[in-house]
């Protein structure tokens, strides 16, 4: 009994040419300022500490915006529960 004989696969064709990548320039960073927190449907300000982003490459600020105090951190994570116990029952 012989071996079954399989096609060897073809060489690739090289004169296929190939999609041309889209001549877009690259966007500048987004810079965004955020004081506040979107919470229970609102945006709430935050009385925490200022913090920075910044591009490790560039050193450039890409987004400056306030941590959460711990009363907004309480609002949120209220809001989250609340949120939670009436989603959940809605399976």
């Amino acid at each position: 009994m012989h071996a079954p004989k399989f096609e060897t696969a073809k060489p690739p064709n090289r004169n296929r040419q190939t999609a041309k990548s889209p001549n877009r320039k690259i966007a500048k960073p987004f810079k965004q300022n955020m004081t506040s927190h979107y919470i229970n449907g609102a945006w709430q300000i935050s009385a925490g500490a200022p913090f920075t982003s910044v591009n490790p490459v560039t050193q450039a600020t890409i987004w400056q915006g306030n941590a959460a105090d711990g009363a907004t951190v309480n609002a949120a994570v209220s809001a989250a529960r609340a949120a939670f116990l009436s989603w959940s029952s809605t399976a």
